[in-house]
C-alpha cells in the first residue's frame, strides 16, 4: 500500500525544529574530567525572560503568547541554535511493507513502512517499525526514535534490517519494552536516526541534506540546520504517515528522544504542535538543560566534538553563554500547553540533571499562563519520585541510559495525559462550566452517579464528557476518578434511582429525622435529586436502601424516595401519557440555563431530564434533540401566527380552529422546536475587487423546544417550566410561538431513529 503526499509545510515545521550519547559509540563525550561539576562555582547568570515580548511588553495572555512571544523565541531557536531547513518542495511517498497480526504472541500487530522522500534526481529512504495493540481501536503512540537500527529494539526476526545498521538483532532489547508498552495500550513507532542524518559529518552527503540543495556542509548557510534539525524533521515527516493510518489515533501522539534524540524530540516538539506530547530523557546541554549553568557539557564542549548537529551561529556562543538571546527553558516553554516530560538520570551528571529541572521549573511559568500546575518548585524532587502535573519530571539512579523506570514514568505521564481517564460524578448535581473558571458560563449539569470520561485537567479542575454527550469542566471533587476496570465494576454493580424530587442520604437508617443530640440520631450525609444514581446492596434496612456513595461513604435512602435501578429501567415506559405526567412534575421548576436537574433547568435541559426519568437517554441541546425521532409534518411557516392579528379575528373561534388545523398533526408528547428554518439570503461581495449581490445558504438555527400537550399547548422553560398556549389569542400564547419551525416523534421509536434506551446505553449498563 502506498501513500503519497506533497510537503512544502514540511520546512515550515523543520525549520522552525535534538542525544547524547549511545552506549558503544565512539563519538562519547562523557570522558572530560575537566568539567565542572560544582554548583558553588557555576557563575552568575540572568535567564531571558520567557513572559516579556521584545519590545519588552509583560504578556498576561495566552493569545498574546501564542501570537507575538512564541513565534520570537521560536524564531531565535531557528536562527542562532538549531537552524533552519529551506522551504522545499519535498515528496513524500510512504509504502506499507509488511504487516502481521500475530506479533509479540498475538497481542500485537507489526507493521513497517518504507518511506521515501525525493527532490528532483535526488531521494533518501527512511524505515519505520510500528507495534500496535491488536485491539482494533486506534492506539495513542510513542514516536521515539532509536540509536542502532530498528533490528535491535527487539529480537524479533520479523523486524527487517536498517540501511545502516549491521547490529544484531535485540542488541538495545534493554531500552525497548515493547510488550509493556502494547500491554500499556500504546503503540510503539521507531526509526533508526541515521535514516536522515547520519551521525557523522563526513558523512553529510548520505542525510537528506541534499534534498535541500546542500551538496557538502559548506553549502548550509550560518542559520541553516544540520542533524539535530534534519532527525527533527525525520519526526514530523513520521507524524505525516501516522496521520493516516486508521490503526493509530495520530490526535495522541508523544515525540520521545534519549540523550541527542531527546534535543530531536524537543525541538520536533516546539516547532510541530502537531505532537501531543513532548518528552526528554537524558537530553543535557542543547536539549533541556540550561546553558548558562555552564555544568558537564558545556555550549564550548558540545559544538567542539558535535559541530555537525547544530546551525554555525551557534558557535558564537562558546565560552560565552551569557550572550546566548534564549536559554533551554525557552524550548520546553515552547511545548505549551502540551504535556511536557523531563527524564534526568542520578548520575549523569554530563547532562546537569538539576539544568533540566530547572530548565523545566522555569517553563512552568508558562503553562501556568494556561491554567496548568506546572513544577511547584525550584527544588529538586528526590530521586525516583517524579512529578506528574502538566510539566512532569523524575531524577532517576543510575547512568545514562533508558530505563524500564523511565518508560514506567513515561506511561504514567501519558495516561493521566494522553488517555482520557474515567470517574463516576459525585456531587448531587455537578456543575459543567465551559472553562475551568467558577465564573464561566455553566454548560450542563451532570446528576450523581454519572459515568463520565475525563480528557483534561487544569487545577483542580477535570474536563469530562458525560453521556449525553456534552463535554465541558467540573472542579475535581465532584468526580471520583476510577480507573477502567473499577468503571466497568461499577457499572455493573447494583444501583438505586432517586425518583422523588428531593431526598436524602443519612447516616443511619430513618424513616424521619430525629431531633437531638444523640450520637445516634441520624445526620445528613448529603442531598439528592431525581435521577441520581447510588450503588446499593439492594438490600432494605428499616425501610431505607442502604447505599455506598462513591465517596466512600455509607447511607441510607428512604425506599419511597427510590428504585432498584435495574428494575426500574426494565419498567420504564416512554408513552405520551407518561412523558407528559414527568413533564408537569417540573412545572414552577425556575430556568436555569444550563440546568438539567430538578434544581433548575433550561428548555432542552427539561426535555431532556422528562426522558430519562422514563428510561431515555436524549442528547444535551434541542438542536441534538431535533435530529433524532420521527418527523412530524406541521405548516411551519413564520407566518402561521402573524403577528399582531386583530384581536376580533385571534378570538374568533374559526381563527382558532385553522390554527389548530395546521397543526393537527402533533400529538401529545411530540417534541416542538423554534428557531429559524434553512433558508436563502441575499450575500454582497465585499471584495475590493468584485462588487455584487448573490444567494448564500443559510442553516437551520434551533433555539428552543418544548413538549406539546394537545389542544394546542405545550410545557416548556422559558423563565419557569410553564404552559403556553401556540393559539394567538389565547391568554397564555407563547409570544414566540410564530418561530415554531419543527417537530418530531420519539413515542415508539429506537435507535434506528436515533433515540436511545437507557439499558441500552453502556454507560449506564453493560452491554453483550
Amino acid at each position: 500500500m502506498t501513500f503519497t503526499i506533497w510537503s512544502k509545510r514540511i520546512i515550515a515545521a523543520a525549520a522552525a525544529i535534538s542525544g547524547f550519547i549511545t552506549a558503544g559509540t565512539s563519538l562519547s563525550a562523557q570522558n572530560h574530567e575537566e568539567a565542572n561539576y560544582d554548583e558553588a562555582l557555576i557563575p552568575p547568570y540572568e535567564l531571558p525572560e520567557l513572559l516579556v515580548t521584545d519590545d519588552g511588553e509583560r504578556i498576561t495572555d495566552t493569545e498574546t503568547w501564542e501570537n507575538v512571544r512564541r513565534k520570537e523565541l521560536l524564531d531565535l531557536f531557528a536562527d542562532e541554535i538549531y537552524g533552519r531547513l529551506p522551504e522545499t518542495d519535498i515528496h513524500a511517498e510512504y509504502n506499507i511493507l509488511e504487516e502481521n497480526g500475530e506479533a509479540l504472541g498475538g497481542k500485537a500487530v507489526r507493521k513497517q513502512i518504507e518511506m521515501v522522500f525525493s527532490h528532483g534526481d535526488i531521494s533518501r529512504k527512511a524505515l519505520m517499525l510500528i507495534y500496535f495493540p491488536a485491539s482494533g481501536t486506534p492506539a495513542p503512540v510513542f514516536l521515539h526514535f532509536n540509536f542502532q537500527g530498528n533490528q535491535t529494539v527487539s529480537a524479533d526476526p520479523g523486524i527487517i534490517l536498517s540501511q545502516y545498521s549491521k547490529r544484531p538483532r535485540g542488541n538495545q532489547i534493554n531500552r525497548w519494552p515493547v510488550e509493556k508498552i502494547i500491554d500499556a495500550g500504546y503503540a510503539l513507532a521507531t526509526i533508526h536516526y541515521f535514516d536522515f542524518f547520519p551521525d557523522r559529518e563526513s558523512r553529510f552527503t548520505e542525510s537528506i541534506m541534499p534534498l535541500f540543495g546542500y551538496r557538502a556542509p559548506a553549502d548550509v548557510p550560518d542559520n541553516g540546520g544540520m542533524a539535530i534539525s534534519a532527525w527533527a524533521w525525520g519526526y514530523s515527516r513520521a507524524m505525516d504517515y501516522l496521520e493516516t493510518d486508521s490503526d493509530i489515533d495520530a490526535s495522541r501522539v508523544a515525540v520521545a528522544g534519549h540523550s541527542r534524540l531527546g534535543k530531536a524530540a524537543l525541538w520536533a516538539g516546539a516547532a510541530d504542535s502537531r505532537f501531543a506530547m513532548v518528552i526528554s530523557n537524558d537530553s543535557g546541554c542543547g536539549g533541556a538543560a540550561l546553558s548558562m549553568r555552564r555544568i558537564g557539557e558545556t555550549v564550548n564542549e558540545i559544538t567542539k566534538v558535535f559541530p555537525h548537529w547544530f546551525c554555525r551561529n551557534f558557535l558564537k556562543y562558546r565560552w560565552n553563554e551569557d550572550s546566548l538571546p534564549v536559554d533551554q527553558h525557552g524550548l520546553l516553554a515552547l511545548a505549551a500547553p502540551r504535556p511536557l516530560y523531563v527524564a534526568s538520570a542520578e548520575e549523569d551528571r554530563w547532562a546537569d540533571p538539576r539544568g533540566e529541572f530547572l530548565s523545566a521549573w522555569h517553563a512552568s511559568e508558562v503553562y501556568r499562563l494556561y491554567g496548568y500546575d506546572g513544577i511547584p518548585s525550584d527544588e529538586m524532587p528526590q530521586v525516583n519520585s517524579p512529578v506528574m502535573e502538566r510539566v512532569g519530571y523524575h531524577i532517576r539512579t543510575g547512568i545514562h541510559d533508558v530505563t524500564d523506570y523511565d518508560w514506567d514514568c513515561f506511561i504514567r505521564f501519558a495516561d493521566k495525559w494522553l488517555k482520557p481517564g474515567c470517574g463516576v460524578t459525585a456531587f448531587p448535581v455537578n456543575y459543567m462550566r465551559e472553562k475551568p473558571d467558577f465564573t464561566a458560563e455553566l454548560g450542563n449539569q451532570a446528576l450523581m452517579g454519572t459515568p463520565v470520561r475525563i480528557t483534561d485537567r487544569v487545577g483542580y479542575w477535570k474536563k469530562i464528557i458525560s453521556p449525553d454527550p456534552y463535554s465541558a469542566w467540573c472542579v475535581d471533587m465532584g468526580i471520583r476518578e476510577m480507573t477502567e476496570k473499577e468503571l466497568s465494576e461499577y457499572i455493573a454493580a447494583e444501583k438505586i434511582i432517586c425518583t422523588a424530587d428531593y431526598s436524602t442520604v443519612w447516616s443511619e437508617p430513618a424513616r424521619s429525622v430525629r431531633k437531638g443530640k444523640a450520637a445516634s440520631v441520624p445526620h445528613k450525609i448529603c442531598d439528592i435529586v431525581a435521577g441520581d444514581l447510588i450503588p446499593c446492596s439492594g438490600n432494605k434496612v428499616k425501610g431505607c436502601y442502604e447505599v455506598h456513595l462513591v465517596t466512600g461513604e455509607t447511607g441510607y435512602v428512604p425506599a419511597g424516595d427510590a428504585e432498584i435501578f435495574s428494575k426500574w429501567v426494565s419498567e420504564c415506559d416512554p408513552s405520551a401519557d407518561n412523558i407528559i405526567a414527568t413533564a408537569m412534575d417540573y412545572l414552577g421548576v425556575p430556568y436555569f440555563w444550563g440546568g438539567t436537574s430538578i434544581k433548575g433547568v433550561d428548555c432542552s435541559g427539561l426535555t431532556r431530564m422528562v426522558w430519562f426519568m422514563n428510561g431515555v437517554l436524549l442528547p444535551r441541546n434541542a438542536d441534538g434533540q431535533s435530529a433524532i425521532g420521527k418527523p412530524v409534518e406541521v405548516n411551519a411557516d413564520t407566518r402561521r401566527f402573524p403577528a399582531g392579528s386583530p384581536e376580533d379575528s385571534a378570538a374568533d373561534g374559526a381563527f382558532r380552529q385553522e390554527m389548530l388545523r395546521r397543526i393537527s398533526n402533533l400529538q401529545p408528547g411530540d417534541l416542538i422546536f423554534f428557531g429559524t428554518p434553512a433558508h436563502s439570503a441575499a450575500s454582497v461581495s465585499c471584495s475590493p475587487s468584485e462588487t455584487g449581490t448573490g444567494e448564500v445558504s443559510v442553516k437551520e438555527k434551533i433555539t428552543h423546544v418544548g413538549i406539546y400537550l394537545g389542544d394546542g399547548r405545550f410545557i416548556h422553560a422559558s423563565k419557569l417550566v410553564r404552559i403556553n398556549s401556540l393559539i394567538p389569542g389565547d391568554p397564555d400564547f407563547y409570544e414566540l410561538s410564530r418561530k415554531m419551525i419543527k417537530a418530531r416523534r420519539l413515542t415508539g421509536c429506537g435507535t434506528e431513529e436515533g433515540v436511545v434506551r437507557i439499558a441500552d446505553s453502556p454507560a449506564y449498563f453493560p452491554q453483550d
